[in-house]
């Protein structure tokens, strides 16, 4: 959105889980409504640009027909207006803030850790970016998202083997299992292929 500016990133946006959900806390918009505007407004108005959709949007009332939809195009403008103005490294960091803000997060729990986890690899990213300087100033808002987007697609988080766990596995890998004892549930005789002696990956032993 922030780099392209047309139609199609403000969609990806808008339809985001996380944003919606935001919205649905801060500012009272129905998200479901909210996407069903964003169809109706795609078919009748054909927008090409994401400025040209918010220009249509200005003003929309909240008895408006498209009174949901108007509150996430505002929501994305404050958006790209703090990131034209301000280093896009503070701005992300708000706008992560805002989306989460209503979260609640429970540690110890597997998703609760997972989140911090994974917000704590979004952190170090982002302060290590915004380190980055050309002729004193912060790094521009594009090249910045370009870099970080390019980064977190190398980074990876895997969660710790919760001691006592047990591995569910499908009935193709436990001829591979190295496991004293396997339960086998849910595989009744007919369903499964039969074995051939001269099959390479499933042989008749």
């Amino acid at each position: 959105l922030a780099a392209d500016g047309d139609y199609a990133a403000f969609a990806a946006f808008a339809r985001h889980a996380d944003v919606l959900d935001a919205l649905a806390a801060a500012r009272r918009i129905q998200p479901a409504a909210a996407l069903r505007q964003l169809d109706e407004f795609q078919n009748e108005a054909l927008p090409s640009s994401f400025a040209e959709m918010a220009q249509r949007l200005a003003g929309a009332t909240v008895d408006s027909a498209v009174a949901d939809l108007a509150r996430v195009a505002e929501f994305a403008q404050a958006f790209l207006a703090d990131l034209a103005q301000r280093p896009a490294e503070t701005v992300l960091r708000e706008l992560l803030r805002k989306a989460y803000a209503h979260r609640s997060i429970q540690p110890g729990a597997p998703r609760g850790e997972a989140f911090i986890e994974v917000g704590r690899v979004i952190g170090d990213a982002l302060a290590d970016l915004g380190r980055l300087q050309v002729d004193s100033q912060p790094l521009p808002a594009d090249d910045f998202m370009a870099l970080l987007l390019a980064q977190l697609r190398e980074d990876r988080w895997y969660p710790d083997r919760v001691e006592g766990a047990l591995d569910l596995e499908g009935w193709l890998e436990l001829a591979w299992t190295d496991a004293p004892y396997v339960i086998l549930t849910g595989a009744n005789e007919g369903l499964l292929p039969e074995g051939q002696l001269a099959d390479l990956f499933l042989p008749d032993s």
